[in-house]
């Protein structure tokens, strides 16, 4: 019986040696604790490859669908300053990473995440899948983002279980009269 909480980092899309992949079976604890694939809990991200939005999360086995529903993952970017400058893309406050989540909650506010799987046949108590019934961006219900008449730079992460995610931007204009 484990001590600690296990943990082990996987950074999709990212070229790494495979002893950084975060491999399910290489997590190990805070007390020393390791998995039975457990090479080293320092991994070189050598960011190498070509400028693009990764994203990391928590790869433990049998927890992972858990960590990454309670939103224990974030953005991973790797930029080429020149490039973006060459470009003008927007930067800084212009620059909006965008995160998109179903998820189901409880009427106190907690997240109802399923306890048994929607096919059992495949394994009866794992959730391979689930589909929320609320929509939440970078963790909000109902987010609002202010914005200035100027161009921005959206980065969107689907971390959905499951579900396709079909977006679209649509341009408002309001006239105030005084």
């Amino acid at each position: 019986m484990s001590q600690g909480v296990p943990i082990v980092v996987h950074l999709h899309g990212a070229e790494v040696e495979s002893f950084a992949d975060g491999n399910p079976d290489a997590w190990f604890t805070s007390m020393g604790e390791r998995g039975e694939r457990y090479i080293t809990q320092d991994y070189i991200y050598p960011n190498t490859q070509s400028p693009s939005m990764l994203w990391y999360h928590d790869h433990t086995i049998g927890i992972t669908r858990l960590n990454i529903a309670a939103g224990l993952f974030g953005p991973y970017i790797i930029r080429s300053p020149l490039e973006e400058e060459r470009l003008g893309l927007p930067s800084g406050a212009y620059e909006v990473v965008l995160v998109f989540q179903d998820k189901r909650f409880f009427a106190n506010g907690n997240i109802r995440f399923p306890n048994v799987g929607s096919n059992p046949n495949v394994h009866p108590k794992w959730c391979l899948d689930s589909f929320g019934d609320t929509m939440v961006v970078n963790g909000k219900v109902w987010p609002f983002l202010n914005v200035e008449p100027r161009p921005y730079r959206f980065r969107m992460l689907n971390a959905d279980t499951e579900r396709f995610l079909n977006l679209s931007l649509v341009s408002f204009a309001f006239a105030f009269l005084g």
